[in-house]
């Protein structure tokens, strides 16, 4: 699998959410817009590591409503997934604080 394989399931999944979405625009892997809303990111990977996160953590800059997409199969993540979305919320809520201040 590659990490391309992930796009149009995603999509699909957007597109059915009235979102317009497009591939690889300004480094972002998936970037979606819907009528006036801040538009979404979604950086996708085949596996969960820092990098990805950090990733995330750039993409910010362009918008609050920046995801992760990993493959449904990685091992980290089915071993590890309450502790990784623990720490991305935790990362999230920092985030809205500090853009609430």
């Amino acid at each position: 699998m590659k990490e391309s394989d992930l796009y149009l399931p995603l999509k699909r999944f957007l597109e059915s959410q009235a979102y317009d979405v497009k591939g690889e625009i300004q480094d972002c892997d998936v970037l979606a817009v819907r009528g006036g809303e801040a538009p979404v990111v979604v950086e996708l990977k085949l596996s969960f590591n820092l990098n990805v996160v950090l990733q995330a953590v750039e993409r910010l800059a362009l918008t609050p409503k920046v995801y992760i997409g990993i493959f449904g199969q990685c091992r980290i993540l089915r071993r590890r997934r309450r502790q990784i979305i623990k720490m991305l919320r935790m990362l999230s809520a920092e985030q809205r604080r500090e853009r609430a201040s």
